[in-house]
């Protein structure tokens, strides 16, 4: 999806999170709207929208 909105001129970013607290942040995220942690699953586990490496620039 990225690469898509990338190659049609939309600025985009990868968001990460990293350090010591990033399980915190995990958890209260899922606690903020529990369906983004459905639909994190169903975007990791369909293969239809994962983006090949060479698509990053």
């Amino acid at each position: 999806m990225s690469s898509q909105l990338k190659k049609a001129g939309y600025p985009v970013r990868i968001y990460l999170t990293y350090g010591r607290e990033w399980y915190l942040y995990l958890c209260h995220r899922i606690a903020e709207y529990p369906p983004n942690l459905f639909q994190a699953i169903l975007d990791i586990t369909d293969v239809g929208k994962i983006d090949p490496v060479l698509d990053y620039e």
